[in-house]
């Protein structure tokens, strides 16, 4: 799905999300995946028990705002490195309890896992995110974090400051 774009400074369009963080931000993204979504089911067979939500950073965190806005929308949620925006953790409450998988790395500085300032505005830490979907979906306990080692430390990007990814692999080789 290609992403709507806001209007920002001067007319450009950023090409990100409206996740919830800016509050001048008038682009309706949600409306935009509403009215996607109705167009997808009036040309294609789609199961309504099996619509998924996800996104990496800023499509995480506009995924978190769907499943606060159209929550009944999707079985569940996957958002990858990116937490709720506080705006929407401050005021919102999803429609119903919602399943939710997050994947964080805790060395993000696009998405820190403590929280704060980020480039688009201020984002809920990831351990405070988690606490958040656990009150909203009203589960009787403290869900659960599986950290895993970093078994690859040269698979870094060259954005990081670190070694470059090594050459992938060509198809049939």
């Amino acid at each position: 799905m290609a992403e709507s774009g806001r209007r920002r400074d001067r007319g450009r369009v950023d090409h990100t999300w409206n996740d919830g963080r800016d509050p001048a931000a008038t682009v309706d993204d949600v409306s935009f995946v509403r009215a996607l979504l109705e167009e997808l089911r009036a040309t294609l067979v789609i199961h309504p028990q099996r619509l998924y939500a996800t996104g990496f950073s800023n499509g995480a965190m506009f995924t978190h705002r769907l499943g606060v806005e159209m929550g009944d929308t999707f079985a569940a949620l996957g958002p990858v490195s990116g937490t709720v925006a506080k705006t929407i953790a401050e005021t919102a409450t999803p429609a119903r309890p919602v399943p939710v998988i997050m994947f964080h790395g805790t060395d993000d500085a696009m998405a820190p896992w403590h929280g704060g300032q980020a480039l688009l505005g201020e984002a809920v830490a990831v351990p405070d995110t988690v606490d958040w979907w656990v009150a909203r979906n009203q589960c009787g306990r403290r869900s659960k974090y599986e950290w895993l080692p970093n078994t690859h430390p040269a698979r870094t990007t060259p954005a990081c400051g670190k070694r470059p990814m090594p050459p992938r692999r060509q198809p049939g080789r």
